[in-house]
C-alpha cells in the first residue's frame, strides 16, 4: 500500500470543513422497473404458493434462514418460467436474494421464543406483512396488522420496538397472573438476548412507574464500561447498539441531548471497531439493521461530525456492506458522497481491502469496485497501481461481454 504523504497531487482544503453539505440521506431506486420487479418478487412470497414449504420448516423447529437455499431455489424456478430476457432475469434473480434473505429473517425473528402463536399457520403471518415500495418489511405496521389474542407476545414486541402507545394498551391488556413474570430473570429466560432483555424491562418500569435500575444491570461485554456514570437512555442506546435494534436505537437517539449524542457517537465508533461485522440471532438483527443504524446516525449529525465517523469506520462499514451484499446498492452513494473528505490512506485502505475480497469471476461486487474506481478524483485514482487499474476494466468488459451476450 502506498505511503499517504505519496507524490500525487490533490486539491488544497480539500480536508477541510464542508459547512455547505448536507447530512448524507441515501436515495433509492425507484425506475418502473425497479418497482415491478420488487412488486413480482413480494408476491411470490406473498401469493402462497411456497407456504407449506414455509410452514414445515417451521413446525420442524429449523430455521428459514438456514434453510434459504432450497427455498430460493423453489422461488427462482418461479421466475424462470416467465421466460423474461437475459439482462433483466438476472436483475430479478439478483433482488430475489436479497429480499427472499429479509423475509426469511424476519420470520424466524418472530418465531424466536416460546410465545410465538403462528407457528402453524403461516397465511397469517404471510398476508399481513407490510411490504414496502422497495421489497423492505415494515416490521412495525406489520407487528400492527398481525395483532393477535396473545397480548403477552405483543407486549414483548410493542417493547422491542419502543412503541409506547402500544406498550401501554397490551399492559393493560395482560392478565394479572402474567404481570409477575416480567422480571429481568424471567424475562430473560424467555428465550430474549440478555441486553434485549432490558428493553423489555426498561418499558415494564415505565408502565408500572417505577424507577430503572441501571445500576444492578450485569454488563457481561462491557457495555457500560465508558459511561457508568451516564443517564439510562445513553446505556439503552448502548444496548440498541449492541442488539442492532434500530427501532429502539432511533428511540433512545432522540432522548439524548447534545452531549450524550457526542459520547454515543464515540460509542458507535469504537463498538464498530471492535464488532463492525458481529450479527446476533435473537432479534430480527441482519447486517441490515446495522447499516441501517449507521445510516441514521449520518443522517443526523451535521457533514464535519459525519465525516470524522466516516474517516474512522468507512472501511469496516463498507466492509459489512460488501459482506452482505444484499445492501450493497447503498455503498456507492455513501463512497461518492464522502469521496472529497477522504484523506489518501483512508481510500487506500478501503480500496485494498475490497480488493482482497473480490471474486475471480464477474459478480455484483466487482461491477462496485470498478464504479468505485471510476468516480474517484485523479489524486486518488493514481494510488491504485496499474496492474490493479488493468485487472478492473478487464474484470468490467467481462461483465459486459456477458450482458450482450444474454
Amino acid at each position: 500500500m502506498n505511503n499517504p504523504a505519496s507524490s500525487c497531487s490533490h486539491p488544497s482544503n480539500i480536508y477541510g470543513r464542508n459547512d455547505h453539505l448536507q447530512p448524507f440521506i441515501p436515495q433509492k431506486d425507484t425506475s418502473l422497473c425497479r418497482l415491478s420487479t420488487v412488486s413480482l418478487i413480494t408476491n411470490i412470497w406473498s401469493g402462497g404458493v411456497l407456504e407449506n414449504d414455509i410452514q414445515n420448516i417451521l413446525v420442524s423447529n429449523q430455521t428459514l434462514y438456514k434453510e434459504r437455499s432450497t427455498l430460493i431455489q423453489k422461488a427462482a424456478d418461479i421466475v424462470l418460467k416467465l421466460q423474461l430476457p437475459g439482462t433483466l432475469l438476472q436483475e430479478v434473480l439478483h433482488l430475489l436474494e436479497w429480499i427472499s434473505l429479509d423475509f426469511f429473517a424476519y420470520l424466524d425473528h418472530l418465531t424466536s421464543n416460546e410465545f410465538f402463536p403462528f407457528k402453524g399457520h403461516v397465511r397469517d403471518i404471510v398476508k399481513n406483512i407490510k411490504w414496502d415500495m422497495h421489497g423492505g418489511i415494515d416490521e412495525v405496521q406489520s407487528f400492527r396488522n398481525m395483532k393477535h389474542s396473545n397480548y403477552l407476545y405483543n407486549y414483548f414486541l410493542s417493547c422491542l420496538y419502543c412503541l409506547e402507545d402500544d406498550v401501554i394498551e397490551m399492559w393493560q391488556r395482560l392478565a394479572p397472573v402474567h404481570r409477575p413474570m416480567f422480571t429481568l430473570k424471567k424475562i430473560n429466560s424467555r428465550g430474549f438476548d440478555l441486553y434485549a432483555s432490558y428493553i423489555i424491562y426498561y418499558w415494564t418500569c415505565r408502565v408500572k412507574r417505577r424507577e430503572f435500575p441501571q445500576e444492578s444491570l450485569q454488563d457481561p461485554v462491557g457495555l457500560f464500561t465508558e459511561i457508568k456514570d451516564s443517564t439510562v437512555h445513553l446505556k439503552m442506546l448502548a444496548v440498541s447498539l449492541h442488539c442492532y435494534n434500530i427501532h429502539s436505537f432511533k428511540y433512545f437517539w432522540r432522548k439524548l441531548d447534545q452531549n450524550e449524542r457526542v459520547t454515543a457517537l464515540a460509542l458507535l465508533c469504537d463498538r464498530y471497531e471492535i464488532d463492525g461485522s458481529r450479527t446476533l440471532s435473537n432479534f430480527y438483527d441482519t447486517a441490515k439493521n446495522s447499516v441501517e443504524i449507521n445510516l441514521f446516525v449520518l443522517s443526523q449529525v451535521d457533514i464535519n461530525c459525519g465525516v470524522n465517523i466516516v474517516r474512522r469506520c468507512l472501511p469496516q462499514m463498507i466492509l459489512n456492506f460488501w459482506q452482505w451484499w444484499q445492501v450493497h446498492h447503498l455503498i456507492l452513494p455513501m463512497f461518492e458522497y464522502y469521496l472529497n473528505v477522504l484523506d489518501p490512506y483512508t481510500y487506500e485502505q478501503l480500496f485494498h481491502m475490497l480488493r482482497m475480497m473480490k471474486t475471480s469471476e464477474y459478480s455484483p461486487k466487482t461491477e462496485i469496485l470498478y464504479r468505485m474506481w471510476l468516480a474517484s478524483p485523479p489524486h486518488l485514482k493514481c494510488l491504485i497501481n496499474e496492474q490493479e487499474r488493468c485487472d478492473l476494466l478487464l474484470k468490467n468488459y467481462v461483465r459486459e461481454s456477458k450482458l450482450e451476450d444474454s
